[in-house]
């Protein structure tokens, strides 16, 4: 006989959390200057997935699942793309570049597996995921989703890490945020994994189940605090613009050797235009002059007074005005231009050509048109 569905303690308060979770996502997103929502995006679906994997938890825990079994392991998928998620919000904070699907759809492939392999189990009666629910049915041995998710998320964890760590130095406060999301992150995944590694003992206790959604939960309140005490959590870390260059200051690099590592740097794209190369990265630019990446930043700070995607925005923007006003390039469409000078996609080439010139490229086109035709008509 089937136990009555009921909640207990626990369950209620992870509900609560769950909702308020839900209700702390869309205040963060919509809050604050519309340009900060580009790296809002990933931290807000981030929390929403955790959200909306709690309540899966709390209707399975409470025996309500078996009233909508069709719900059972719908979110079992997010844990395939919290990794890929994180490493784009710092992405978005750090660099200021957003997921790209014509280059980072690989991210997405474990979880794409991920739905592939369990689309059998989807389709399902409900009567069948009943059985499942309530043990009548064992799981088949298979692919241990579980553990893949877990190692993909630690991967994720030291490549984060590793990846952005100097970005996170720029400022005190970046430092410190990045240091949190981390931590929590972390953490969570930590308790995932000691789950499954005592549930197999014969003293596990079903209650510490529990202790993954209290995990959540700290990620999400931790967020909400500290994003209370802090503004930029919802105005947005603007670190590509704002990286302090005291750090500099001591090297030695802003005398004649950083003149001439910009020459030859100003130089080099000139002649071969290497910013034209869609995969072009401040590693790959250090590569090609023979240098370090930290020495090569700080050049571009302090002798050219930019980053380095502002730097390679702005000579892609001047190419991109080129060949918008030259009357032989009249056949090129919009988009053909921004994949010609090294943008992925329109909607990314629109805003940065909008950020540095005040107008589309559109619009660029038509002024420029519009200007040869009163120079033709008085010489």
């Amino acid at each position: 006989m089937r136990t009555p569905a009921s909640f207990d303690p626990w369950t209620v308060l992870f509900l609560f959390s769950a909702l308020q979770g839900l209700g702390f996502s869309f205040f963060l997103y919509f809050s604050g200057n519309l340009q900060s929502r580009k790296q809002k995006i990933y931290l807000t679906l981030l929390i929403t997935l955790f959200c909306l994997m709690i309540m899966e938890y709390v209707l399975w825990w409470t025996g309500f699942l078996v009233y909508a079994p069709n719900l059972m392991n719908l979110t079992g998928v997010c844990n395939a793309l919290f990794g890929p998620i994180l490493f784009f919000y710092f992405l978005s904070i750090f660099r200021n570049y957003g997921f790209q699907w014509r280059q980072d759809w690989p991210h997405l492939i474990f979880a794409l597996v991920y739905l592939v392999g369990h689309l059998g189990f989807y389709f399902l009666s409900a009567e069948t995921k009943i059985q499942y629910m309530t043990e009548v049915l064992k799981p088949p041995a298979g692919i241990p989703w579980p553990w893949l998710n877990l190692l993909q998320s630690s991967l994720y964890i030291v490549v984060c890490f590793y990846e952005y760590r100097h970005e996170a130095e720029n400022t005190k406060e970046a430092k410190k945020w990045f240091k949190l999301i981390l931590v929590l992150f972390s953490g969570y995944v930590l308790s995932v994994m000691a789950y499954y590694v005592l549930v197999r003992l014969p003293w596990f206790n079903p209650s510490w189940d529990y202790f993954i959604s209290a995990m959540m939960m700290c990620f999400i309140y931790a967020v909400a605090i500290y994003g209370y005490f802090h503004e930029k959590v919802f105005n947005g870390f603007q670190i590509t613009e704002n990286a302090q260059k005291s750090k500099y200051q001591n090297s030695g690099l802003s005398g004649q050797y950083g003149h001439q590592l910009l020459l030859r740097m100003n130089t080099l794209m000139d002649t071969e235009k290497i910013y034209l190369d869609d995969e072009i990265s401040l590693d790959k630019l250090a590569s090609l002059l023979g240098v370090s990446r930290h020495p090569l930043s700080q050049v571009l700070n302090e002798q050219a007074g930019m980053n380095f995607f502002e730097y390679i925005n702005s000579r892609r923007i001047e190419e991109a005005k080129h060949i918008l006003a030259s009357s032989s390039k009249r056949e090129l469409n919009i988009i053909e231009i921004a994949y010609r000078v090294g943008y992925t996609n329109k909607v990314t080439f629109n805003n940065t050509f909008k950020k540095y010139t005040g107008m589309t490229p559109s619009e660029f086109r038509a002024s420029s048109e519009s200007g040869r035709i009163v120079r033709l008509g008085n010489p």
